[in-house]
């Protein structure tokens, strides 16, 4: 029962659930487990999370002729909410 469980949880969540957020998805469910057996259980059916990598952004080698750079670096203005600056285009 606690296997079908365990596995039913982990396909759910698109194999990205680790024992700990299992344990909390069963708790939900008012099954009261440890996360230890919920660790040997996911390790008998060998499920193993996957977690996404981290996400790096991609540096820039040249400036974008698209978008003009007005300030040209002056960010000391005169008066409040003349000049907005974002750095996402």
């Amino acid at each position: 029962m606690l296997r079908i469980q365990v596995n039913e949880l982990f396909t759910l969540s698109r194999r990205l659930a680790g024992n700990r957020t299992i344990v909390d998805m069963l708790q939900d469910r008012e099954v009261y487990i440890g996360r230890f057996k919920v660790r040997r259980l996911m390790k008998e059916l060998e499920l193993t999370s996957m977690q996404p990598g981290s996400h790096t952004y991609k540096a820039t080698t040249v400036e974008r002729p698209d978008i003009p750079n007005r300030l040209k670096r002056k960010f000391d203005v005169g008066t409040p909410n003349s000049v907005w600056c974002s750095d996402i285009p």
